[in-house]
């Protein structure tokens, strides 16, 4: 490519004849008459509330600024201490004109604001192909004269099938510097592809069973895309489209007649130019690997109130936002209940969840949060299976600046526990259980206020639910009962029990979850309340 600096004698002309008025001189006069009658400025707002003084405002900010001919600072600033009368102001800033004026300064509060005038240059470009992108910093500019404000600038220009180029200029003032552009052929070249989910099951939902690779191409071609299996034999081939420019994506979902493990998938492509190029990436078909929407309310992944005995795979995430509501209008009494989760599968068969969140009341809103690490010891293989899981997770909830909340809504209490998820899968439908020991320093007293004192206890919660799972829709109902205080009360329950209904639903050919529930505490016919609400997420 060659970059081209020379005198563009006819274009300056014709520039400078008609920017021969706008520099950066001119009457004292001239500078506070514009300043006084400038529509565009307009009457600033007020100083804050409780400020006494002289408040200037430039756009942009930093702008220096002298009263008086005595540096004040830069702007945004107030200047207090001043005394009724005219004062000259002057305004500077690099790369625009200064701002010259006398203000008349009645005391009190009063505030003066200015846009800052540019100090313009010019740039001509001119760039082959004719249809290349060039920026000038973080801003595109069309091929002719522009004019930008003065100073040096990075240049970058692109043209798919062309090797980008990147230079650096000056822009002076009321000058036109040339721009002259040659992009040379780039010779054709295809990328490594990058594969989103190295581990594919076609069971599930929507894109969340397609296998999809990204690649760039150089320029101007064409390619196949083959699949081969851990032999070499192969599976599947397809065309892809003419390439018209850099990004490329491919996207296959494998049938049910290809059987799970290694494969391999090969990019062969030709140029225009008649260059030959060939990338390779690998990944797995694994149909035990489980993507589906789940809750994380009681900080676990599955249903509300019980944990599924599954992890998601690396690279693959679910964050949700669920809110619920408790109203009560004899009691002017509203609880409602929001948590932001995030899932997150970490490798070698473990999930990482977090969750945190609010119970907004009439009060101070309690907050709560928890951390959870799951290790997947068997998957719930389909049509039968039976999967476990180990998982541990640490819990904290209270009210700021008061104490621990001892109440247990969530079945998720402050303290350390260590739960075993087991899940039995028939087809579509899974029974979950889990068992669940934690350790706390509090004790759970719903008659009692948030608390600061330790009264360390140990307890049970004994888990359970059903759940449907069609892979884009996601059904369950579930329960959780706590248990007496440990070693003696293992096999008793100590009201109340949490119980609740939820669905999910993945939208077709898309990453977004909408969901509901319906959930509650009972003790007694007459001691227990509902709540409902909707969640919203994303599943990659």
């Amino acid at each position: 490519m060659i970059l081209r600096f020379g005198a563009v004698a006819a274009a300056a002309f014709v520039v400078l004849a008609v920017v021969s008025c706008a520099t950066s001189s001119g009457t004292l006069a001239d500078k506070v008459l514009e300043a006084e009658d400038a529509d565009e400025d307009g009457p600033a707002p007020p100083p804050p509330e409780g400020v006494e003084g002289l408040e200037i405002r430039t756009d942009p900010d930093g702008a220096a600024v002298w009263l008086n001919n005595r540096y004040q600072g830069t702007t945004p600033l107030v200047i207090g201490g001043l005394a009724r009368g005219t004062y000259r102001l002057v305004i500077t800033h690099k790369g625009y004109h200064d701002t010259v004026v006398w203000l008349d300064y009645p005391g009190g509060s009063m505030a003066y604001q200015i846009a800052l005038d540019p100090i313009l240059g010019f740039v001509q470009v001119d760039v082959y192909p004719s249809d290349a992108e060039v920026a000038l910093g973080d801003k595109r500019i069309s091929r002719g004269i522009t004019p930008v404000p003065v100073g040096s600038y990075s240049v970058k220009a692109s043209a798919f099938g062309y090797i980008e180029w990147r230079g650096r200029i000056t822009v002076w003032e009321n000058i036109v510097t040339p721009i002259a552009i040659d992009l040379e052929p780039a010779p054709f070249a295809i990328s490594p592809p990058s594969i989103s989910r190295p581990v594919v099951n076609p069971g599930n939902a929507g894109l969340l069973g397609s296998l999809e690779a990204r690649f760039d191409v150089t320029g101007p071609g064409s390619a196949s895309v083959t699949i081969n299996d851990w032999l070499g034999h192969q599976v599947h081939q397809e065309s892809l489209p003419g390439f018209r420019t850099w990004s490329q994506r491919f996207r296959w979902r494998p049938s049910d007649a290809i059987p799970d493990g290694e494969y391999s998938l090969v990019i062969s492509g030709l140029g225009r130019d008649g260059l030959e190029s060939r990338q390779e990436g690998s990944f797995t078909i694994d149909r035990t690997v489980r993507i589906a929407p789940r809750s994380s309310w009681s900080g676990g992944s599955g249903l509300l109130y019980v944990s599924t005995a599954e992890a998601l795979p690396l690279r693959s995430f679910q964050a949700s936002l669920v809110g619920l509501a408790y109203a009560n209008p004899y009691k002017d009494q509203l609880q409602a209940p929001i948590q932001l989760s995030l899932r997150a599968g970490l490798g070698g068969h473990v999930e990482f969840d977090v969750a945190a969140g609010a119970i907004l009341t009439g009060a101070t809103p309690p907050i709560f949060g928890s951390l959870l690490l799951r290790w997947q010891l068997a998957a719930p293989t389909r049509p039968v299976g039976v999967g476990v899981a180990v998982e541990g997770k640490a819990a904290l909830q209270g009210v700021p600046g008061t104490g621990i909340l001892t109440t247990d809504t969530f079945a998720n209490f402050s303290g350390i526990s260590l739960g075993v998820p087991i899940q039995l899968t028939i087809g579509q439908v899974s029974l979950l259980a889990e068992p669940a020991v934690l350790t706390s320093a509090w004790q759970v007293d719903y008659d009692s206020d948030p608390v600061t004192s330790t009264s360390p206890a140990s307890w049970m919660y004994w888990k359970a639910g059903l759940m449907l799972d069609t892979g884009a829709f996601v059904a369950g109902v579930s329960a959780s009962a706590r248990s007496g205080s440990l070693p003696y009360g293992v096999f008793s329950i100590d009201l109340p029990v949490q119980a609740g209904v939820e669905f999910h639903w993945l939208l077709p050919d898309t990453h977004v979850l909408l969901g509901g529930a319906f959930a509650g505490e009972f003790e007694s016919p007459t001691s227990l309340y509902w709540m409902g609400g909707i969640s919203l997420g994303l599943l990659f």
